[in-house]
């Protein structure tokens, strides 16, 4: 993309940090590719990605076409899908957990933990805010956004 800054450039000298943004087209493409960019720096050993918009195979497929080589990179993404379950879209794969809904906080939470113990460094990316905030209210909303903040300063 001309003239396009990644936004995770450097992001390991931000500290806990929450970027959101309005979803456009060249919005989703620079998240995209900022993700992928970032998941091929050493001291990121995983991108947990939050599923809100996309499902795990679509993103993928969305990856695939932006001509990203996403099985360079597959084996340090993990998917959290939100929304798949009330889909009725479940097909198991090795690096997706499905959580039951998308107010399913505690499936977040239990997941970011086992992976954040297991790696150790690792970006978190929540694909859509917007999602979180249609499926629930916005006091229960912000609640996970800071216990994700929050927890994601206490394990460095």
């Amino acid at each position: 993309m001309k003239g396009f800054t990644p936004v995770f450039e450097n992001i390991l000298d931000q500290g806990s940090i929450l970027v959101q943004s309005q979803p456009t087209m060249d919005i989703d493409e620079g998240l995209y590719k900022s993700a992928f960019e970032a998941s091929r720096n050493p001291e990121i050993k995983m991108v947990i990605w939050v599923c809100y918009q996309h499902i795990p195979m679509e993103l993928v497929k969305i990856l695939k076409d932006m001509g990203l080589d996403y099985n360079a990179i597959s084996h340090k993404i993990w998917f959290i899908d939100m929304i798949s379950d009330i889909m009725g879209l479940i097909d198991q794969e090795e690096n997706i957990t499905f959580c039951s809904n998308p107010t399913d906080y505690s499936c977040i939470m239990r997941t970011i933990d086992e992976k954040i113990d297991k790696f150790g460094k690792c970006l978190i990316i929540i694909d859509s805010l917007n999602g979180i905030s249609s499926y629930d209210q916005s006091e229960r909303f912000i609640k996970i956004i800071r216990n994700l903040n929050n927890k994601v300063s206490q394990k460095r």
